[in-house]
């Protein structure tokens, strides 16, 4: 795979470590012009993107959007990782008015019986929002702040905190 071809370089805002298949700083070409630009064009298509998808103030693809928000409890990043999620939701809430509740509504995941109570969780979470509005044109959003990957044996999600 050519440079031009790869993703700019891209690093975990939890841990900092740079994710698989990025390219650094050092492996891209050094026209900073061109990145500049590019980089611009892909915010402004996601910009566009957004709107498309999510409608405008006056007219709204869906009836109702839920945020779900999951953080572990015990993670040695605890606080930064927190404040991120706590600003996403406001993001979510005030930007967007979207229903993305308060900071205690972010689920802490439990080191114990993570992936057990993770599931009861989110099932409770799709059954009581199917429960709120009987609408089709709704959405519900799950952000997971933390790591995770594909598994090549089962092709499962594997998340990590």
């Amino acid at each position: 795979m050519d440079q031009n071809n790869r993703s700019l370089a891209s690093h975990c805002p939890t841990c900092g470590q740079l994710r698989p298949g990025a390219v650094t700083a050092s492996q891209q070409q050094p026209n900073a012009s061109t990145s500049t630009f590019e980089l611009q064009q892909l915010l402004d298509e996601l910009d566009n993107d957004v709107k498309k998808l999510l409608g405008h103030q006056r007219r709204r693809i869906y009836s109702n959007v839920k945020v779900l928000f999951l953080n572990w409890k015990e993670c040695n990043l605890n606080s930064k990782v927190r404040d991120e999620t706590i600003e996403l939701q406001r993001v979510f809430r005030d930007l967007y008015g979207f229903n993305a509740g308060e900071p205690q509504d972010i689920y802490q995941i439990p080191s114990k019986l993570a992936a057990d109570e993770l599931k009861l969780y989110i099932q409770q979470a799709i059954l009581d929002f199917k429960k709120v509005d009987a609408k089709r044109d709704k959405l519900m959003i799950v952000y997971y702040n933390g790591h995770g990957g594909i598994n090549p044996k089962t092709r499962g999600l594997m998340i990590a905190g």
